[in-house]
């Protein structure tokens, strides 16, 4: 029997609903948001999350998955680019390497998300991504742990084998530690407003800063 077609009708529902879906765990947290408040935010009926995506869980993962997954590949991409053989990349490139599609997620990202009950600005659209990732790297749920788990532990642990290369001083427990550090600090950032003017010079310097106090870090003594 030949599969069901994908209409336009069923990607826009599916975007809506996905798309409501980001801005209410980003405000409101995974748990938290019932399938109503989604669908109620998208404009479709309950028997569309079940019809789309078939429960709570399956929603939850295509919206991780949505953030995460063109993220780690520009991730591997640039590590790939720097890895050659016989070639150990600085802390200073794999910081960057590994920072720059996030900051291009947090302060670029996707158009601002529309549905029929919220239309966002570039700023506001740009906060959600920020709670929304935040949310996403720090729930506790199994969950969110389990997604982010597939999504995200190949291509971490390629990064911390790395930065143990450029930093064969510290130990790998006290590595491992200041590699979860970095994204912290970085969201920490954000959530302050720490870019007031949304200019390109302004983003430019703001990772340029970020890359050089994290790189500090990541060299001090243990």
């Amino acid at each position: 029997m030949a599969g069901k077609r994908k209409t336009p009708e069923f990607r826009d529902s599916r975007e809506l609903m996905l798309d409501a879906a980001q801005r209410l765990f980003a405000q409101e947290g995974f748990a938290a948001t019932s399938l109503r408040d989604v669908t109620k935010g998208a404009g479709v009926n309950l028997a569309a999350v079940n019809y789309y995506f078939g429960s709570k869980a399956a929603l939850i993962r295509a919206v991780i998955q949505r953030i995460l997954i063109q993220l780690n590949l520009e991730r591997r991409l640039n590590l790939v680019s720097l890895t050659a053989p016989e070639q150990t990349p600085s802390v200073e490139e794999l910081l960057s390497a590994y920072l720059s599609p996030l900051f291009d997620l947090l302060t670029v990202g996707s158009p601002p998300m529309e549905s029929p009950s919220s239309k966002e600005t570039a700023l506001e659209h740009e906060q959600i991504l920020v709670r929304l990732y935040a949310r996403i790297v720090t729930d506790p749920g199994d969950e969110v742990r389990t997604v982010v788990a597939q999504e995200s532990a190949v291509v971490d642990a390629d990064y911390l084998q790395s930065f143990g290369r450029a930093l064969p001083q510290l130990p790998s427990e006290e590595l491992a530690w200041r590699f979860r550090c970095i994204t912290g600090v970085v969201l920490a950032s954000f959530s302050s407003k720490m870019l007031p003017t949304h200019t390109e010079s302004m983003e430019t310097y703001v990772k340029e800063w970020m890359i050089a106090y994290l790189a500090a870090a990541l060299r001090a003594p243990p």
